[in-house]
């Protein structure tokens, strides 16, 4: 298994150090799950600040390239996926709670002591998949049913049809 990559926030925010680096899909299991094999690498970075109200933050931007299954074809596609947040830890937080201020690309989350950077870059990578991959456009597969061969064949039901006239 690979290193950890483990933080502690609040000092990571307080010198504003930056943290970039590559993952390998495989390397994230929860990921690699979902996505199909070999789906290559995972771009991050990662910059620590301190918010106006005086709050440990960290700003998170992750980039992939990773093979799914279309919906609609069932055929493989490579979707992009790309996502930026910032994260703002406060010390006793609910996780389940939501500030009315709270942005589209800010959560807040508990403080915490040490934060697992693969995991963070995991998380956000999952999120930001798509609930329904599918191709821009392809030809959905046909699921009507019939065998097109089956027309000319005789109905199992036909002898009975017979039966019925006679």
């Amino acid at each position: 298994m690979s290193e950890q990559l483990v933080i502690e926030p609040a000092r990571f925010a307080r010198e504003g150090r930056k943290l970039a680096g590559r993952l390998a899909v495989d390397a994230l299991p929860r990921l690699a799950e979902a996505v199909q094999p070999g789906s290559g690498e995972v771009s991050y970075e990662i910059s620590g600040f301190i918010t106006s109200k005086g709050h440990i933050g960290l700003r998170l931007s992750v980039s992939a390239a990773v093979g799914l299954v279309c919906n609609r074809c069932l055929e493989g596609l490579t979707q992009q996926l790309d996502s930026s947040r910032e994260i703002v830890l406060v010390p006793g937080a609910d996780e389940f709670a939501q500030p009315e201020d709270e942005s589209d690309t800010e959560d807040i989350i508990p403080e915490v002591a040490r934060l697992d950077i693969r995991e963070l870059v995991e998380d956000e990578l999952l999120l930001a998949m798509p609930l329904a991959a599918h191709h821009d456009e392809c030809a959905a597969p046909d699921v009507s049913g019939e065998d097109p061969l089956s027309a000319a064949r005789l109905s199992p039901f036909a002898a009975l049809s017979r039966l019925k006239k006679d």
